[in-house]
């Protein structure tokens, strides 16, 4: 079980190819602009088609970061072929930070991984954290059709806002957005307009409609992204009904849970992991609030996979937690 999230911070090849072994380092070609970008690649094994788990890297790291080894470790334990794309590199690259050739990148890559022979195409499960979670809100919102379940951690998923909070707060991502909108987008124009179509918020009305399972998680305590970031994703996904009111999505972004609301779904946390603190699920939209900062729990995240998230029902596959 992976309990030291802070022992996967670093990146680099060789600790991959030694903890999957069999996991090839491709290059694909996008199809918007020419330019290769590099993926890993690990083919499914099993005597029947398998789910393909596509690992995104967070904002400040490139595909090689070694946050995504313990996901494909669990998967090609399982049989499934794992799939981890560049898109462009880090987001201090204006190329990056949810562009349409960030994008494009990883469609293309789940295009060359859904072609591929033993592959599952209607179980294409992504996971991110951080920047890897905003990449994944935005295949749910853009290309509903690629995705059969997304599972985001501390994503941001509206650039305006998460500018003025990394300004206000001192953060380099402050620097990073502005040079990938070009300039300051807190006043309207174009470089607002441009920080709102990388966004996730712009799209996620498109998720919503296509039914795609989104799991949100966030650490109440989260030092890098606003708490409220996790309930603002859960209220555009959500059914009307289940709404927070903004007064709840404040507190929420204070660090508090409000004391009227509790666990009403499962979790799919478990022995070991941070303390969930608050959880809702509305139709396809699950959210979990959990005991910690700015962090991503393994074992909810594949533990939720294997649960065949887009059918609403158990599956037949291990559900073993990561090891």
């Amino acid at each position: 079980m992976i309990r030291d999230f802070s022992k996967y911070v670093s990146s680099g090849r060789s600790r991959w190819e030694r903890s999957v072994p069999g996991i090839e380092q491709l290059r694909i070609i996008s199809t918007a602009d020419g330019a290769e970008q590099p993926v890993f690649w690990l083919a499914p094994s099993g005597d029947r088609d398998q789910p393909v788990l596509v690992i995104l890297h967070s904002w400040s790291a490139p595909y090689t970061q070694h946050a995504g080894i313990p996901f494909a470790m669990w998967a090609q334990e399982n049989g499934w072929a794992v799939i981890v794309p560049e898109f462009r590199g880090k987001n201090d690259d204006a190329d990056a930070v949810g562009s349409d050739l960030a994008v494009q990148d990883a469609v293309d890559a789940i295009d060359y991984a859904v072609a591929q022979a033993g592959v599952d195409t209607n179980r294409v499960y992504v996971v991110g954290y951080s920047g890897g979670g905003m990449m994944g809100l935005l295949l749910a919102g853009r290309h509903p059709d690629k995705v059969s379940a997304v599972s985001v951690w501390g994503p941001p998923h509206d650039l305006v806002e998460f500018y003025e909070h990394a300004r206000r707060k001192g953060l380099r991502y402050a620097s990073d957005i502005r040079r990938a909108c070009g300039g300051d987008p807190r006043a309207a124009g174009s470089a607002q307009e441009e920080c709102l179509t990388r966004s996730p918020a712009t799209y996620l009305e498109s998720a919503r409609d296509q039914a795609v399972p989104i799991f949100i998680a966030q650490g109440i305590r989260d030092q890098f992204l606003p708490p409220s970031v996790g309930a603002e994703v859960f209220n555009q996904l959500a059914h009307p009904d289940d709404l927070l009111s903004a007064e709840e999505v404040d507190l929420f972004g204070r660090g508090r849970v409000p004391g009227h609301l509790s666990i009403t779904t499962e979790t799919y946390f478990g022995d070991g992991d941070p303390a969930p603190v608050f959880a809702r699920q509305s139709g396809r939209a699950l959210l979990v609030y959990f005991q910690s900062s700015h962090e991503m729990v393994y074992n909810a995240s594949a533990r939720w996979f294997a649960s065949d998230p887009q059918l609403g029902e158990r599956s037949s596959a291990r559900r073993a937690i990561l090891s």
